[in-house]
């Protein structure tokens, strides 16, 4: 009765391996684990998700190269020039610095004289070689009104970048870069 009741379980586990196997070969060729993730992806092959043989996985990250052009201006977008090597989803983000304020009023004379704030989001998918454009701009307008604000009262600011190359096989690699903006 035993050995009856663990040859069952043996079978079952089997099974259970079996149709995991299946359903993760499944997911590969349907691109399910992509879209999932990362949003649709229509050029999926085996070739890119798997590093040109099959068998082979593809461990390398992505190269991206990003540029950015002059300074910016306090109230404009900030525009950065992004590549890959390999086709991939970019997403850059990043968040601005100003210090160097005078301090306004005696209540506000131990301040540090800092601001941080946020940038949005952006992200674009990329074909190996192509060149695209991306602008960061301030969350929200308030942030906006308050960064040109703070440079027209003497502030210093500068921009920590951040864009971040995933391929299909999800190998990610990041890219950190620094800007100075200008008064506006």
């Amino acid at each position: 009765m035993a050995i009856r009741n663990r040859n069952r379980a043996l079978a079952l586990g089997l099974t259970l391996l079996l149709a995991a196997l299946a359903f993760w070969f499944a997911s590969l060729s349907s691109d399910r684990a992509w879209s999932a993730n990362r949003g649709s992806c229509s050029s999926f092959s085996w070739e890119t998700n798997l590093g040109g043989s099959a068998g082979v996985p593809d461990m390398a990250a992505p190269r991206a190269t990003v540029r950015a052009g002059g300074r910016p201006a306090a109230g404009r977008p900030i525009a950065i020039e992004v590549s890959c090597g390999e086709e991939c989803l970019i997403a850059a983000t990043g968040r601005v610095m100003v210090w160097g304020m005078p301090p306004r009023g005696l209540a506000r004379a131990t301040h540090s004289g800092q601001a941080r704030f946020g940038l949005k989001r952006a992200t674009r998918r990329l074909i190996a070689g192509q060149r695209q454009t991306l602008r960061l701009r301030p969350r929200s307008r308030r942030a906006k009104r308050r960064l040109t604000r703070l440079l027209a009262r003497g502030g210093k600011a500068r921009v920590a970048i951040r864009v971040k190359a995933t391929d299909s096989a999800l190998n990610s690699s990041t890219r950190r870069m620094t800007v100075r903006l200008r008064r506006g």
